[in-house]
Protein backbone atom coordinates (compact mmCIF):
# COMPACT_ATOMS: atom_id res chain seq x y z
CA UNK A 1 0.00 0.00 0.00
CA UNK A 2 2.81 2.38 0.86
CA UNK A 3 4.57 1.53 -2.40
CA UNK A 4 1.39 2.22 -4.35
CA UNK A 5 0.97 5.55 -2.61
CA UNK A 6 4.59 6.49 -3.30
CA UNK A 7 4.24 5.55 -7.00
CA UNK A 8 1.06 7.62 -7.25
CA UNK A 9 2.73 10.66 -5.73
CA UNK A 10 5.74 10.39 -8.05
CA UNK A 11 3.48 9.92 -11.09
CA UNK A 12 1.38 12.94 -10.06
CA UNK A 13 4.53 15.06 -9.74
CA UNK A 14 5.73 14.03 -13.19
CA UNK A 15 2.35 14.84 -14.76
CA UNK A 16 2.25 18.21 -13.01
CA UNK A 17 5.73 19.11 -14.26
CA UNK A 18 4.81 18.03 -17.79
CA UNK A 19 1.67 20.14 -17.79
CA UNK A 20 3.61 23.13 -16.47
CA UNK A 21 6.18 22.64 -19.22
CA UNK A 22 3.49 22.48 -21.87
CA UNK A 23 1.83 25.61 -20.56
CA UNK A 24 5.20 27.39 -20.55
CA UNK A 25 5.82 26.32 -24.13
CA UNK A 26 2.38 27.52 -25.16
CA UNK A 27 3.04 30.87 -23.53
CA UNK A 28 6.42 31.18 -25.29
CA UNK A 29 4.87 30.28 -28.66
CA UNK A 30 2.10 32.76 -28.10
CA UNK A 31 4.62 35.45 -27.19
CA UNK A 32 6.60 34.74 -30.35
CA UNK A 33 3.44 34.94 -32.47
CA UNK A 34 2.51 38.28 -30.91
CA UNK A 35 6.04 39.62 -31.55
CA UNK A 36 5.89 38.50 -35.18
CA UNK A 37 2.50 40.17 -35.64
CA UNK A 38 3.88 43.41 -34.17
CA UNK A 39 6.83 43.34 -36.59
CA UNK A 40 4.49 42.71 -39.53
CA UNK A 41 2.28 45.60 -38.44
CA UNK A 42 5.32 47.89 -38.16
CA UNK A 43 6.56 46.96 -41.65
CA UNK A 44 3.09 47.46 -43.11
CA UNK A 45 2.82 50.84 -41.41
CA UNK A 46 6.17 51.93 -42.87
CA UNK A 47 5.14 50.81 -46.34
CA UNK A 48 1.84 52.66 -46.05
CA UNK A 49 3.48 55.83 -44.76
CA UNK A 50 4.57 57.49 -48.00
CA UNK A 51 6.90 59.20 -48.22
CA UNK A 52 9.00 57.94 -45.32
CA UNK A 53 12.46 58.72 -46.74
CA UNK A 54 14.09 61.30 -49.05
CA UNK A 55 13.06 61.31 -52.72
CA UNK A 56 15.59 61.54 -55.55
CA UNK A 57 14.63 64.31 -57.95
CA UNK A 58 16.42 63.63 -61.23
CA UNK A 59 17.34 66.39 -63.67
CA UNK A 60 18.25 64.66 -66.97
CA UNK A 61 20.13 67.77 -68.09
CA UNK A 62 23.33 69.51 -67.01
CA UNK A 63 23.41 72.25 -64.38
CA UNK A 64 22.52 75.80 -65.32
CA UNK A 65 19.68 75.20 -67.79
CA UNK A 66 15.98 75.95 -67.45
CA UNK A 67 14.95 72.53 -66.13
CA UNK A 68 17.74 72.59 -63.53
CA UNK A 69 16.61 75.99 -62.23
CA UNK A 70 13.00 74.83 -62.06
CA UNK A 71 13.96 71.65 -60.20
CA UNK A 72 15.86 73.57 -57.53
CA UNK A 73 13.02 76.07 -57.13
CA UNK A 74 10.62 73.15 -56.58
CA UNK A 75 12.96 71.26 -54.25
CA UNK A 76 13.56 74.21 -51.94
CA UNK A 77 10.14 74.24 -50.16
CA UNK A 78 9.30 70.58 -50.88
CA UNK A 79 9.78 69.26 -47.32
CA UNK A 80 6.74 71.23 -46.18
CA UNK A 81 4.55 69.32 -48.64
CA UNK A 82 6.19 65.87 -48.63
CA UNK A 83 5.63 64.93 -44.97
CA UNK A 84 9.00 66.39 -44.04
CA UNK A 85 10.95 64.44 -46.65
CA UNK A 86 13.35 66.38 -48.92
CA UNK A 87 13.71 66.23 -52.67
CA UNK A 88 17.38 65.58 -53.45
CA UNK A 89 18.24 67.03 -56.85
CA UNK A 90 20.72 65.02 -58.93
CA UNK A 91 21.88 65.95 -62.43
CA UNK A 92 22.19 62.98 -64.80
CA UNK A 93 22.72 64.49 -68.27
CA UNK A 94 23.53 62.75 -71.53
CA UNK A 95 21.99 61.48 -74.74
CA UNK A 96 19.45 64.29 -75.11
CA UNK A 97 18.14 63.54 -71.60
CA UNK A 98 17.83 59.80 -72.37
CA UNK A 99 20.49 58.85 -69.79
CA UNK A 100 18.68 60.46 -66.86
CA UNK A 101 15.29 59.26 -68.05
CA UNK A 102 16.46 55.65 -68.36
CA UNK A 103 18.07 55.92 -64.91
CA UNK A 104 14.81 57.10 -63.38
CA UNK A 105 12.82 54.31 -65.02
CA UNK A 106 15.36 51.67 -63.93
CA UNK A 107 14.87 52.43 -60.22
CA UNK A 108 12.42 50.51 -58.02
CA UNK A 109 8.90 51.76 -58.82
CA UNK A 110 8.32 52.68 -55.19
CA UNK A 111 7.72 56.39 -55.70
CA UNK A 112 11.12 57.48 -54.39
CA UNK A 113 12.59 58.53 -57.74
CA UNK A 114 11.03 60.92 -60.22
CA UNK A 115 12.33 63.56 -62.58
CA UNK A 116 11.72 66.94 -64.14
CA UNK A 117 11.40 66.58 -67.86
CA UNK A 118 10.55 68.19 -71.18
CA UNK A 119 9.89 67.14 -74.74
CA UNK A 120 13.60 66.38 -75.20
CA UNK A 121 13.67 62.79 -73.82
CA UNK A 122 10.39 62.05 -75.60
CA UNK A 123 11.94 63.06 -78.91
CA UNK A 124 15.08 61.06 -78.11
CA UNK A 125 13.01 57.91 -77.56
CA UNK A 126 11.32 58.41 -80.92
CA UNK A 127 14.56 58.97 -82.79
CA UNK A 128 16.58 56.02 -81.48
CA UNK A 129 16.56 53.01 -79.17
CA UNK A 130 16.86 54.60 -75.75
CA UNK A 131 15.60 51.56 -73.85
CA UNK A 132 12.32 53.23 -72.95
CA UNK A 133 9.12 54.51 -74.57
CA UNK A 134 7.42 57.75 -73.63
CA UNK A 135 4.42 55.74 -72.43
CA UNK A 136 6.67 54.16 -69.76
CA UNK A 137 6.33 57.47 -67.91
CA UNK A 138 3.43 59.11 -66.14
CA UNK A 139 3.23 62.89 -66.24
CA UNK A 140 1.87 63.65 -62.76
CA UNK A 141 2.00 67.42 -63.10
CA UNK A 142 3.00 70.04 -65.65
CA UNK A 143 4.97 73.12 -64.70
CA UNK A 144 5.79 75.02 -67.89
CA UNK A 145 4.88 75.44 -71.53
CA UNK A 146 7.36 77.90 -72.93
CA UNK A 147 8.60 78.98 -76.32
CA UNK A 148 11.95 78.53 -77.91
CA UNK A 149 13.71 81.84 -78.42
CA UNK A 150 16.28 81.93 -81.21
CA UNK A 151 19.41 83.87 -80.23
CA UNK A 152 21.76 85.27 -82.86
CA UNK A 153 24.98 87.27 -82.85
CA UNK A 154 24.01 90.97 -82.77
CA UNK A 155 26.84 91.66 -85.24
CA UNK A 156 26.13 88.62 -87.42
CA UNK A 157 24.06 88.03 -90.55
CA UNK A 158 20.94 86.52 -88.88
CA UNK A 159 19.58 89.31 -86.70
CA UNK A 160 16.06 89.14 -88.15
CA UNK A 161 13.74 86.26 -89.03
CA UNK A 162 13.76 87.36 -92.67
CA UNK A 163 17.58 87.34 -92.76
CA UNK A 164 17.67 83.88 -91.19
CA UNK A 165 15.11 82.38 -93.55
CA UNK A 166 16.91 83.91 -96.52
CA UNK A 167 20.22 82.36 -95.41
CA UNK A 168 18.63 78.94 -94.87
CA UNK A 169 17.05 79.05 -98.31
CA UNK A 170 20.30 80.16 -99.96
CA UNK A 171 22.60 77.73 -98.14
CA UNK A 172 20.69 74.69 -96.79
CA UNK A 173 22.48 72.90 -93.95
CA UNK A 174 25.10 75.59 -93.34
CA UNK A 175 23.41 77.58 -90.57
CA UNK A 176 23.98 75.86 -87.20
CA UNK A 177 21.65 75.99 -84.21
CA UNK A 178 22.42 74.45 -80.80
CA UNK A 179 20.27 73.46 -77.86
CA UNK A 180 18.47 70.56 -76.26
CA UNK A 181 16.21 68.40 -78.41
CA UNK A 182 12.89 69.93 -77.45
CA UNK A 183 14.01 73.52 -77.96
CA UNK A 184 15.57 72.77 -81.33
CA UNK A 185 12.51 70.73 -82.28
CA UNK A 186 10.28 73.77 -81.82
CA UNK A 187 12.41 75.67 -84.32
CA UNK A 188 12.20 72.78 -86.76
CA UNK A 189 8.42 72.91 -86.38
CA UNK A 190 8.50 76.54 -87.56
CA UNK A 191 10.69 75.68 -90.57
CA UNK A 192 8.40 72.79 -91.44
CA UNK A 193 5.52 75.21 -91.81
CA UNK A 194 7.60 77.14 -94.33
CA UNK A 195 8.67 74.07 -96.30
CA UNK A 196 12.25 74.36 -95.01
CA UNK A 197 12.34 71.27 -92.80
CA UNK A 198 15.77 69.70 -92.28
CA UNK A 199 17.44 72.74 -93.90
CA UNK A 200 19.14 73.87 -90.70
CA UNK A 201 22.10 72.10 -89.08
CA UNK A 202 21.13 70.92 -85.58
CA UNK A 203 23.84 70.64 -82.90
CA UNK A 204 22.57 68.72 -79.83
CA UNK A 205 23.50 69.70 -76.27
CA UNK A 206 22.78 68.13 -72.90
CA UNK A 207 21.88 71.50 -71.38
CA UNK A 208 20.82 74.92 -72.62
CA UNK A 209 23.65 76.45 -70.62
CA UNK A 210 26.25 74.50 -72.63
CA UNK A 211 24.64 75.62 -75.88
CA UNK A 212 24.78 79.27 -74.80
CA UNK A 213 28.44 78.91 -73.85
CA UNK A 214 29.30 77.58 -77.31
CA UNK A 215 27.14 80.22 -78.95
CA UNK A 216 28.96 83.01 -77.11
CA UNK A 217 32.25 81.39 -78.09
CA UNK A 218 31.30 81.53 -81.76
CA UNK A 219 31.13 77.74 -82.23
CA UNK A 220 27.49 77.77 -83.42
CA UNK A 221 25.50 80.42 -85.28
CA UNK A 222 22.31 80.30 -83.23
CA UNK A 223 21.16 79.13 -79.81
CA UNK A 224 17.71 77.70 -79.05
CA UNK A 225 16.89 78.80 -75.48
CA UNK A 226 14.10 79.42 -73.00
CA UNK A 227 13.15 83.01 -72.09
CA UNK A 228 14.78 82.71 -68.67
CA UNK A 229 18.08 81.61 -70.17
CA UNK A 230 18.01 84.06 -73.06
CA UNK A 231 17.02 87.24 -71.19
CA UNK A 232 20.35 87.96 -69.42
CA UNK A 233 22.35 87.21 -72.59
CA UNK A 234 20.25 89.66 -74.63
CA UNK A 235 20.26 92.23 -71.82
CA UNK A 236 24.05 92.07 -71.69
CA UNK A 237 24.19 92.87 -75.40
CA UNK A 238 25.75 89.53 -76.30
CA UNK A 239 22.82 88.32 -78.40
CA UNK A 240 19.70 89.44 -80.20
CA UNK A 241 16.40 87.56 -80.09
CA UNK A 242 15.28 86.67 -83.63
CA UNK A 243 11.82 85.22 -82.82
CA UNK A 244 9.97 82.95 -80.39
CA UNK A 245 7.78 79.97 -81.12
CA UNK A 246 4.52 80.77 -79.27
CA UNK A 247 1.90 83.48 -79.74
CA UNK A 248 1.61 84.87 -76.21
CA UNK A 249 3.43 87.80 -74.64
CA UNK A 250 6.62 87.08 -72.70
CA UNK A 251 7.18 88.22 -69.13
CA UNK A 252 10.55 89.84 -69.83
CA UNK A 253 10.53 93.41 -71.09
CA UNK A 254 13.81 92.73 -72.90
CA UNK A 255 11.87 90.72 -75.52
CA UNK A 256 9.37 93.47 -76.31
CA UNK A 257 9.09 93.85 -80.07
CA UNK A 258 10.52 90.41 -80.84
CA UNK A 259 8.20 88.71 -83.40
CA UNK A 260 6.21 85.67 -82.31
CA UNK A 261 4.35 83.07 -84.35
CA UNK A 262 1.26 85.22 -84.59
CA UNK A 263 3.31 88.07 -86.06
CA UNK A 264 4.91 85.70 -88.57
CA UNK A 265 1.75 83.83 -89.54
CA UNK A 266 2.93 80.53 -88.06
CA UNK A 267 1.28 77.96 -85.80
CA UNK A 268 2.63 78.18 -82.21
CA UNK A 269 4.40 75.33 -80.47
CA UNK A 270 6.07 75.46 -77.05
CA UNK A 271 8.28 73.32 -74.85
CA UNK A 272 6.30 71.31 -72.32
CA UNK A 273 7.84 71.05 -68.88
CA UNK A 274 6.54 68.37 -66.54
CA UNK A 275 7.34 66.02 -63.67
CA UNK A 276 7.48 62.34 -64.63
CA UNK A 277 7.57 59.04 -62.79
CA UNK A 278 7.57 55.38 -63.78
CA UNK A 279 4.20 54.08 -64.96
CA UNK A 280 4.73 51.10 -62.61
CA UNK A 281 4.48 53.25 -59.47
CA UNK A 282 1.22 52.60 -57.55
CA UNK A 283 -1.61 54.95 -58.45
CA UNK A 284 -2.07 56.25 -54.91
CA UNK A 285 1.56 57.42 -54.73
CA UNK A 286 1.29 59.18 -58.09
CA UNK A 287 -1.84 60.97 -56.90
CA UNK A 288 -0.11 61.87 -53.62
CA UNK A 289 2.72 63.55 -55.53
CA UNK A 290 0.33 65.43 -57.78
CA UNK A 291 -1.63 66.72 -54.78
CA UNK A 292 1.57 67.72 -52.98
CA UNK A 293 2.83 69.64 -56.02
CA UNK A 294 -0.51 71.39 -56.39
CA UNK A 295 -0.11 72.79 -52.88
CA UNK A 296 3.58 73.53 -53.38
CA UNK A 297 2.86 75.55 -56.52
CA UNK A 298 0.86 77.97 -54.35
CA UNK A 299 3.72 78.43 -51.87
CA UNK A 300 4.92 82.04 -51.74
CA UNK A 301 8.53 80.97 -51.34
CA UNK A 302 8.33 78.76 -54.40
CA UNK A 303 6.57 81.44 -56.45
CA UNK A 304 9.38 83.85 -55.60
CA UNK A 305 12.04 81.40 -56.78
CA UNK A 306 9.98 80.36 -59.79
CA UNK A 307 9.69 84.00 -60.83
CA UNK A 308 13.46 84.11 -61.17
CA UNK A 309 13.24 81.54 -63.99
CA UNK A 310 11.57 84.18 -66.13
CA UNK A 311 8.78 81.77 -67.08
CA UNK A 312 5.12 81.60 -66.17
CA UNK A 313 3.79 78.62 -64.23
CA UNK A 314 1.72 76.30 -66.42
CA UNK A 315 0.11 73.80 -64.07
CA UNK A 316 -2.18 70.84 -64.81
CA UNK A 317 -2.75 68.19 -62.12
CA UNK A 318 -2.96 64.41 -62.52
CA UNK A 319 -4.75 62.64 -64.18
CA UNK A 320 -5.55 65.44 -66.63
CA UNK A 321 -1.84 66.20 -66.88
CA UNK A 322 -1.08 62.74 -68.22
CA UNK A 323 -3.75 62.93 -70.90
CA UNK A 324 -2.34 66.29 -71.98
CA UNK A 325 1.12 64.72 -72.06
CA UNK A 326 0.00 61.88 -74.33
CA UNK A 327 -1.65 64.29 -76.76
CA UNK A 328 1.45 66.48 -76.74
CA UNK A 329 3.63 63.45 -77.52
CA UNK A 330 1.53 62.72 -80.57
CA UNK A 331 2.19 66.26 -81.80
CA UNK A 332 5.90 65.73 -81.21
CA UNK A 333 5.81 62.84 -83.66
CA UNK A 334 5.59 65.44 -86.43
CA UNK A 335 8.84 67.01 -85.25
CA UNK A 336 10.53 63.63 -84.96
CA UNK A 337 9.86 62.93 -88.61
CA UNK A 338 11.62 66.19 -89.41
CA UNK A 339 14.63 65.60 -87.18
CA UNK A 340 15.12 61.93 -88.09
Amino acid sequence: MKKSLMFFLIFSLIVALSIAGCESGVEEDAAEEVAEEEVEETVTADEDSYPSKPIEFVVPFGAGGGSDRWARAIASPAMDYMDGQPLRVTNRPGGDAAVGTKYMLDQDPDGYTFMISSSTPIIASMLEDTGYHYEDMICFTTNRNVPTIILADPDGPYTTWEDLIGAIEASPGEVTIGGTGGLRGNVEHMLYQLGLETKINHVPYDSTGEAVTDFLGGHIDLAAVTPGTGAPVVEAGNAVAVMYTTDGELLEDIFEGVPNTDDLGLRPFGLLGFLAISADVPEEKIQYLSDALEELFEDEGFLGLQGLTGEALYHISYPESHQFYLEYAEELAIIVELLD
